[in-house]
């Protein structure tokens, strides 16, 4: 058995780039995450069970400060862009190494907040397809 050795990662000097746009400035959050559909089934008798796992679908979160001020502030991309509208989305965890990249279909994200805070807001949206990974 081969040992394999773990190379972690600080998400402190990544990159986003949401269509033509870099955006990691107001980020806080970017995670891609799988959902996998699993059908079961058991019959009566013991041993009688199958697990069958489906295709991912897979979906983007983004966590940024709002920003309705600046003229080109992912806030204002996110509502000014029509809803369905497909983008990609390229993620660096560590900026200039492996590129995530995925396509999303834009929705629009939250305005306001809480008083004396600083206003974020999450967004999930659907990835079409499965993201690529590149070295």
């Amino acid at each position: 058995m081969a040992a394999i050795a773990a190379a972690p990662i600080l998400l402190n000097n990544v990159t986003v780039t949401i269509g033509t746009d870099s955006y990691e400035a107001a980020c806080t959050q970017v995670l891609l995450n799988p959902t996998t559909p699993v059908v079961r089934w058991k019959g009566m008798t013991p041993g009688s069970s199958h697990s069958f796992a489906g295709t991912p679908i897979w979906d983007a979160t983004l966590t940024f400060a709002q920003d309705i001020a600046s003229t080109n502030s992912l806030s204002k991309y996110l509502h000014n862009t029509p809803v369905g509208t497909k983008v990609t989305l390229a993620f660096d965890p560590v900026a200039g190494g492996a590129s995530v990249t995925a396509i999303i279909v834009i929705q629009p994200a939250a305005i306001g907040g809480s008083l004396d805070t600083v206003p974020e807001a999450t967004v999930t949206f659907a990835v079409d397809g499965q993201p690529t990974i590149a070295a």
